[in-house]
Formats: structure tokens, sequence, C-alpha cells
């Protein structure tokens, strides 16, 4: 289990570990403008009791069948409610916070082959409704830095750090950074807070892997979890009812926006190569309109950001931007299939 939080040391000395080797957990105070500690910053240790029920929770969404990039997970499948939310994680979640944790949003990433990673970040900004959370991983298959594991940032862990005008961390803070991979297995779990910067790799091997990542607030800070995927399908749904509530032709459009940004981001990668600030930006302009469409506005912003350095003829650090912008489309695909999944589901009630 991994506990990632906010001591100095990486040797596994968390509250976690001291309890599962029968030791008095060592108590720390924290300001009340401070969110509480999660143990040792970037600590891996397995429990023999716990790994066990990891293991089960991971064959448990093997039987499920849960597909690549889904959110609202119990939304779909009845029986992962339980575990996720009154099961081992969620009582471990709340060692974390300090009391009872509630679950503020739940989803599976796939990485395929080739599959790129994301962009160093910290999950505060991106979260809306509550101030703090924990989140945990827990590897379907191994994670690994072959396979694009996470790797995570020691030592600046209490504030929201500088951005490129985006959700990712600016190259400044990035090169400051101490950065360690953290290698996973079934029955692992890594956990990190809101503050923890982190980013992951391209999985450059043959195999497709999975992760579920799950996200738990405290209880005294109410719950979210609806509100959360209310606000996210909130556009989405606007385009739905635009269009007479048709799901097919809805699922026709999200198709024909996925099979033709690839192809956009490519030519503008192949425009940075070349020079040619014209054709990148054509390129983000037609990839901007039609993220904006799906409400998919963060991503729509980073291609303005690229739009304006083809307009400006400046392209200083495009290579990196365009890089952050193809890692960041894993999640705008997993988005829209989802939601598609799900208008489709409420259809047919």
């Amino acid at each position: 289990m991994g506990v990632l939080g906010d001591h100095d040391d990486l040797t596994g000395r968390g509250e976690l570990a001291q309890r599962e080797r029968g030791e008095e957990p060592e108590r720390h105070e924290h300001r009340s403008d401070q969110p509480p500690g999660l143990g040792p910053e970037a600590a891996l240790h397995r429990g023999d009791e716990i790994a066990p029920q990891l293991r089960h929770l991971s064959d448990q969404f093997v039987a499920e069948r849960v597909e690549s990039g889904l959110e609202d997970l119990i939304g779909h499948h009845a029986g992962l409610r339980s575990p996720l939310t009154d099961g081992l994680v969620p009582e471990l979640a709340g060692e974390l916070l300090g009391e009872p944790a509630l679950l503020y949003k739940e989803k599976v990433n796939y990485k395929h082959p080739g599959g790129a990673g994301f962009a160093p970040h910290q999950d505060a900004p991106a979260y809306r409704f509550v101030d703090f959370h924990v989140s945990c991983m827990l590897p379907l298959e191994p994670a690994t830095e072959a396979s694009g594991c996470l790797w995570v940032a020691e030592g600046r862990h209490r504030e929201v750090l500088a951005m490129d005008g985006l959700r990712g961390l600016s190259d400044e803070v990035v090169a400051s950074l101490t950065w360690h991979p953290v290698e996973l297995g079934p029955g692992d779990l890594l956990w990190f807070d809101s503050y923890v910067p982190h980013r992951s790799g391209t999985n450059v091997t043959a195999v497709a892997r999975r992760a579920l990542y799950l996200t738990y607030n405290a209880a005294s800070a109410g719950d979210f979890r609806t509100t959360y995927y209310q606000d996210k399908q909130a556009t989405f749904a606007g385009l739905l009812d635009s269009l007479g509530g048709d799901v097919d032709f809805l699922s026709e459009l999200v198709e024909a926006y996925l099979a033709s940004s690839p192809e956009l981001i490519r030519s503008m990668k192949q425009a940075i190569v070349l020079g040619e600030a014209p054709s990148l930006q054509r390129a983000a302009h037609s990839l901007k309109t039609g993220s904006a469409s799906f409400g998919v506005l963060a991503f729509a912003a980073q291609c303005k950001e690229m739009e304006k350095m083809g307009r400006a003829a400046k392209l200083d650090g495009a290579e990196s931007k365009v890089a952050a912008l193809e890692a960041a489309y894993g999640e705008v695909v997993a988005a829209l299939q989802a939601q598609v999944q799900s208008a489709g589901l409420a259809a047919a009630r």
C-alpha cells in the first residue's frame, strides 16, 4: 500500500504501516488552515491482511466487466456499491482523513499500448466542490514504468503550485520537483491527496492495463458525488436536448469527433516540427471548436492556447504543450464514452 502525504521520509512509517505492525500510530497535529496529513510522502508497503482483500476487489471489477474509462461505476454496477462505499477502501480513506469518508467520484482508466501519459498536475484545481480529498489507485493489472505507472513528487503538497494557465503544472515547477516512479500490482493500493504532484508515462509495452481510481472526501464536508456527476453531465445533457434526445445521433457525433481528433493532434505535432504556424493554428482551432461543443472545456482551453501560439507564430514551448494536450485527450475519450453510455442507459429506462 502506498501512502502519500505530509512527512519528509520515504521509509513507510506512516500511520497505516504502524497499525499493520501492531504499533500505536504516531499522532500529528495540523493547523486549521492545512489539510490533514497522509503519512509518509511516498511510502510503499504491502500488508498481508489487506492485500488479499484488494486483490479480491480487483477480481470483482474484472468479473463485473467494467469497461475502460467508465465513470459513475456504482451507477452501472450494483455489485460494486458496497465495496466502494462501505468496505475496506473507504475505511482506510476515513483513517487518512481522520473521520468517516464519503465517495466523491470513481472511474477506471485504460492505458492501451502506446497510450500517452498524463502531464504533471495536482488534482485540487480540478475538483470544484471540496477543498481537500484523498484518492487511491488500485491497479487491475501491473503498473510498471514500462506500462506508464504513476510518478509522484516529494516535498510540495501543502499548496496549489504554479500552473501553465491550464490544469498542468508550469515547466519551472516540474523541473524543480524530485519525481519517483511508483510501480504497483494487483493487491497494492496507492493513496495521494489533493496537492501531491503526480504524472504518468507512456505505455511502451504490448499489453493494455487498467487502473481503478477512487476519490473520497471527509463526511463533514458533505456528500457531493451526485452533484459532481450532475455538473459534469450538464453541458452534455444540453447537447442531447438540442438533438431531441436522439442518443444514436449523439453517439454518431461523438464517434466522428473521436475519429477526427487524433489526426488533428498529429497535424499539430507535425506543424510544430516543420515550423508551420498557420497549420498549427488551423488544426488547433478545429479541435478547440469540436471539443467545446461537447463540453470538454478544459481540453478546449488547451487547444485555444495552441491556436494562439500558431496565430502569433511563436512556437517556443509548443512541443511540451502539445504533449500535454495529447496526454489529456485520453481523459476526453473516457469522459465522452462514459457520458454516451450513461445517456443510452437513461434512455432505455
